[in-house]
């Protein structure tokens, strides 16, 4: 939250001191491409920085997380594993590595169950519809 406000705050206070503003610099885009000449404002302008790339900026931390975490989490974990089990650090390493697609298939499985249930409950609501209407 601190970063967000942080980055908001400092979009505030850049969009106040910025003389692009006053510009309408998409105008002239607008004038090129006619069939999408959509008039935009300072304010529509900030409002879509606030709401698009703050956001962006912010959810790429996860990404960040992930690509420099989870490595560095997982070796270190190893690494104390085989201190503590030995050669069994191996094998569990092993059995997790090659079960990864588990998961997923099992994902897949919930899913397309889900769409049936859906499926068959959406017709059981539209004939219950249909019987109340008549």
């Amino acid at each position: 939250m601190r970063i967000k406000s942080g980055l908001t705050q400092e979009l505030y206070r850049r969009a106040l001191n910025s003389i692009e503003l006053e510009d309408d610099v998409l105008d002239e885009l607008a004038k090129v491409d006619t069939r999408h000449a959509n008039k935009s404002t300072a304010s529509g302008r900030l409002a879509n920085l606030m709401a698009s790339d703050i956001d962006a900026i912010n959810q790429a931390r996860d990404v960040v997380i992930m690509v420099i975490g989870v490595p560095i989490g997982s070796t270190l974990a190893f690494i104390g594993l085989w201190r503590i089990l030995d050669w069994c650090a191996l094998v569990g390493t092993a059995i997790i590595v090659f079960s990864t697609p588990l998961p997923v298939w099992l994902a897949k499985l919930v899913g397309s169950t889900q769409r049936r249930l859906k499926l068959a409950q959406d017709s059981r609501i539209s004939l219950v519809v249909e019987y109340m209407a008549q």
